[in-house]
């Protein structure tokens, strides 16, 4: 779907190179927001004021996430 590679078998939706592109969000990451956190502080919380008490993502958004959620809300024109 990002790198826009043909996919064969009809099972699956990314090829094996986009599948291992995509970073889940682990355990350790910020109990608000879900960064990533550096030596035990989150970064973006210090820097960002939110309006909201808790988040939660599967992955990390970052491409090759971003380029596939688009694909998904508007199609290429075939």
């Amino acid at each position: 779907m990002a790198c826009h590679q043909k996919l064969d078998d009809g099972k699956d939706m990314l090829c094996e190179r986009c599948q291992s592109l995509i970073k889940p969000v682990e355990p350790g990451s910020c109990p608000k927001c879900g960064s990533i956190l550096e030596d035990g502080a989150c970064e973006t919380c210090r820097q960002t004021r939110f309006d909201f008490e808790l988040s939660r993502s599967v992955y990390h958004y970052e491409e090759p996430l971003p380029t596939m959620i688009h694909a998904l809300k508007i199609p290429r024109a075939h």
